[in-house]
């Protein structure tokens, strides 16, 4: 009865190494999209918190009311004026 000779390793392991290479470069891709993805929504997060703050700022000065917004770090005027300043219309 022969023996079964086994196939010689070279190939196999350039195969599963070509293979592995092909997952890792997959991977990287992966990270970097998901890297970017996470950028433009931190992005789109700050651009709000700065609108939500300036609407609160408005609301306040069209309603002619006091301000109890002590995190919020525009300048707003000392004093209340009769009508709101123009700086406001835009929202």
């Amino acid at each position: 009865m022969p023996i079964a000779i086994r196939p010689h390793p070279r190939p196999l392991y350039q195969r599963q190494k070509g293979e592995y290479c092909n997952l890792f470069a997959a991977d990287d891709v992966l990270d970097a999209a998901q890297r970017q993805a996470q950028d433009t929504y931190m992005r789109h997060v700050k651009v709000a918190r700065v609108a939500l703050k300036m609407l609160k700022i408005a609301r306040a000065a069209l309603q002619d009311r006091p301000l109890h917004l002590e995190k919020i770090s525009v300048a707003a005027p000392a004093r209340r004026a009769s009508r709101p300043s123009a700086a406001v219309f835009w929202l």
